[in-house]
């Protein structure tokens, strides 16, 4: 009788245990999903081997993106600091704009800093209970000094507030504040090694982790791997080609960073639930670092680089790996923007938009996923000039307006006020010009179709005065001005 009570006991454990452990299995498949953010600094469209670069070594992003979809026609701002703001809120940078204080035209260059109040996506997924992680380059605002807080981002390293640029060795320059003092090696390697320890101690999740690095923006002498250098002088000579070297080691030290990101994702069981997204801040630089050197890259076929207007200074890589969501290898000429990835990130974590939040982005989930499209037909930018892609067409429309040196004098005295050095000068405008390419048939904006197709240039350019409008508000869409600054040029601006 005693026996046959201890089976019966036996049995009921089981039984009781049976929907536990059912309901362990449901949620494991229920599991949030986990983000994984790395932004590259000026990395340029070229510069990995999956978008078809021979120089530079990338197997590890490369085999990202094997794993995943690679974008073609993703757009970010031309300079770091308004991709930033629009990669953080979802609202295109262009609205951000009055640095100088002065009433702008209508085609200023967009430079004001993430403003206070403005909500981010780490806000959003860390009120729905996410753990939030941001490590390296800042480069927007610093929230110490506007009394902002952490935007949502609960866990920094190796912040870096505006944008102070160190080096990669000790001793580092700058103001991160956890490295002075101290040898941490390669700064790279640093930083990797603290988004390693994010991932360890947030293994249990749900996370958003950004990895946001200073490489591969300049300083470059004297800043890559010796063995990194030594290989990238080897290949160059191989191709016969010439090598930034210290940029191409620097490149290897991305990939070599990524890799190990996606090995400790797999090393935590995380691989499975964890989107990763590599994305870079905008184009390359096409000009050398110093006098007589190479150029520090090149953005092939795209023209220019960054700080321009050109495809070569907008379209950036984009690699997305989403684990049972997206095939394997696929490629995805879909036009995508920025402001994109505040409604995806959200979207992939199934956590709705705050209220009153209207970003200017489209989710990506749904071209991701292989379900349906984003609504998106066009993106639009500016910087010394405004750009409207509609399909394949590309109108770029430059004003007369080139901010005085009072205005940028007021920008730099409002910035030292705050014991810090505007260290950057606005690019100088091109005189009134319009163009018109068709980026299907010549991605290098080498045939200008202005002039043959004057009708395409009347359609799209009203399209452009729109988005304008809508950007800047009446206080700043000012075609008087821009007339005005025409006429003391001896040029006439027609209406749109």
């Amino acid at each position: 009788m005693a026996g046959s009570w201890r089976w019966l006991a036996v049995l009921v454990c089981l039984v009781v245990g049976l929907p536990a452990r059912a309901g362990w299995a449901a949620g494991a498949k229920a599991r949030r999903t986990n983000l994984v953010f790395i932004l590259a600094d000026d990395l340029g469209w070229s510069d990995l081997g999956c978008y078809g670069n021979r120089l530079y070594r990338t197997p590890r992003i490369d085999a990202l993106a094997a794993g995943g979809a690679r974008f073609t026609n993703f757009y970010c701002q031309a300079a770091c600091m308004p991709s930033r703001v629009g990669l953080l809120t979802g609202m295109n940078p262009s609205r951000f704009h009055d640095l100088y204080g002065a009433v702008q035209p209508c085609l200023t260059i967009p430079w004001e800093p993430l403003p206070p109040g403005e909500g981010t996506w780490a806000e959003a997924l860390r009120s729905a209970g996410y753990a939030t992680g941001h490590i390296g380059k800042w480069g927007v605002r610093h929230w110490k000094d506007e009394g902002e807080g952490d935007r949502g981002f609960a866990w920094m390293a190796c912040h870096q507030p505006w944008y102070y640029l160190p080096n990669y060795l000790p001793p580092y320059e700058g103001e991160i504040a956890e490295l002075k003092g101290r040898d941490a090696g390669h700064l790279v390697d640093y930083m990797t090694g603290r988004a390693e320890a994010f991932l360890e101690e947030h293994r249990d999740g749900p996370f958003a982790l950004v990895l946001s690095h200073f490489a591969v923006h300049e300083p470059l002498k004297g800043q890559g791997k010796p063995a990194f250098v030594a290989a990238a002088r080897e290949r160059a000579r191989a191709l016969g080609v010439p090598v930034n070297a210290d940029y191409a080691a620097l490149v290897e030290g991305l990939d070599d960073s990524t890799g190990r990101i996606l090995d400790k994702l797999d090393s935590l069981g995380l691989a499975d639930h964890t989107v990763v997204f590599f994305l870079s801040d905008n184009g390359g630089v096409d000009t050398p670092e110093s006098p007589g050197e190479p150029p520090v890259t090149s953005n092939a076929p795209l023209r220019a680089g960054k700080a321009t207007i050109y495809e070569g200074g907008l379209r950036v890589p984009c690699i997305v790996r989403w684990p049972g969501t997206v095939a394997p290898g696929t490629v995805r000429p879909d036009l995508a923007s920025l402001e994109d990835v505040y409604p995806t990130f959200l979207a992939m974590a199934g956590v709705p938009l705050p209220a009153g939040k209207h970003p200017d982005g489209f989710s990506l989930a749904p071209v991701l996923a292989g379900t349906g499209s984003t609504g998106r037909t066009e993106v639009a930018l500016q910087w010394e000039g405004a750009m409207l892609r509609r399909n394949r067409y590309k109108l770029i429309e430059f004003p007369p307006y080139v901010p005085t040196l009072a205005e940028i004098g007021a920008a730099r005295a409002k910035a030292k006020k705050k014991n810090k050095e505007a260290a950057f000068t606005p690019p100088t405008s091109e005189r009134l010009r319009i163009e018109l390419y068709d980026l299907e048939a010549d991605p290098g904006e080498a045939h200008d179709l202005a002039a043959e197709r004057p009708a395409l240039v009347k359609e799209l350019r009203p399209r452009l005065h729109d988005w304008m409008k809508r950007m800047h508000g009446a206080d700043h869409y000012s075609l008087e001005r821009v007339r005005a600054d025409a006429r003391s040029l001896g040029q006439v601006y027609p209406d749109p």
